[in-house]
C-alpha cells in the first residue's frame, strides 16, 4: 500500500520534492500527489553541497535587502545551525540570521507521557516512569516529596509504585496528609490503569486509553 497524497504542501513544493527524490537511485518509485491547489510559483530548489551552489544561495539573498523575505529550510540539522557549510557563508558575508528549530517528537511533554504509561505497563517496577507520572499528575508533588518517597521506598526494597500502596504508613519523613491522601488516590488511578491494559487485546486500544487518560 502505497500513501502517496500529500494535504499539506503546494503542488510545486512536491514537484520539487519529486525531484529530489529521484536523486536517490535505491528508493522505490513513489510519486507525491498534492491535494491542494494552492499557488506559489516563486520557489527554486538549490543543492548545497558544494561552495559553488551556496555561494549561490548567498549571491540571492545579498542581492535583495530585505533579508526577512529569505529562509533556508534543512531536513536535517547538519544542513544548517552547528557551523555548517551554510551557516559559515552567512558569517563570512555578514548576514543577519536566526536558526529555529521544532523540538524532537520525543522531546515533547505530552510524547515523554505516552512513553511513561507504556514503560509503566510493561514494568511496573520503573521507577522513572512512575516518577514522571506522579510529578505530572498529583497535585503538589515536588522534588522535595519524590525525596522522601525515593528513601522510603529504598529502605523498604521496593519500587516506587510499591510504595505508594502503603504511603499512608511511612515511618520517616512524613508527607502531609493531603499529599499521602492525593498520592494514595493516584496509586489507584495507576492500578485501575494497569488492569484495564493488560484485559486489552490489541495495542491500539491500550493507545486510545492511554491517550484518554492524557486528555483528562
Amino acid at each position: 500500500m502505497y500513501l502517496t497524497y500529500n494535504y499539506r504542501s503546494a503542488p510545486v513544493v512536491l514537484e520539487h520534492a519529486n525531484q529530489l527524490i529521484q536523486c536517490n537511485p535505491n528508493r522505490l518509485s513513489k510519486p507525491l500527489e498534492a491535494v491542494s491547489d494552492g499557488s506559489l510559483s516563486d520557489l527554486q530548489l538549490y543543492q548545497t553541497d558544494t561552495p559553488e551552489n551556496e555561494k549561490n544561495i548567498i549571491d540571492i539573498i545579498k542581492s535583495d535587502n530585505l533579508y526577512k523575505n529569505y529562509a533556508i529550510l534543512a531536513r536535517t540539522n547538519n544542513l544548517i545551525g552547528k557551523e555548517s557549510k551554510i551557516e559559515q557563508a552567512l558569517k563570512s558575508e555578514n548576514i543577519p540570521y536566526v536558526i529555529k528549530s521544532a523540538d524532537s517528537l520525543y522531546a515533547r511533554p505530552e510524547v515523554k507521557d505516552v512513553i511513561a504509561y507504556f514503560d509503566f505497563l510493561i514494568d511496573t517496577k520503573n521507577d522513572l516512569a512512575v516518577e514522571r507520572l506522579l510529578t505530572r499528575n498529583v497535585k503538589l508533588f515536588g522534588e522535595a516529596s519524590l525525596k522522601k518517597l525515593r528513601s522510603y521506598a529504598e529502605i523498604a526494597s521496593v519500587s516506587i509504585y510499591e510504595a505508594l500502596s502503603n504511603i499512608k504508613n511511612m515511618s520517616f519523613g512524613k508527607l502531609t496528609n493531603v499529599l499521602c491522601t492525593r498520592l494514595s488516590n493516584y496509586y489507584s488511578v495507576l492500578t485501575d490503569y494497569l488492569n484495564k491494559c493488560s484485559d486489552m487485546k490489541e495495542l491500539t486500544a491500550v493507545c486510545d486509553y492511554i491517550l484518554f487518560k492524557l486528555s483528562h
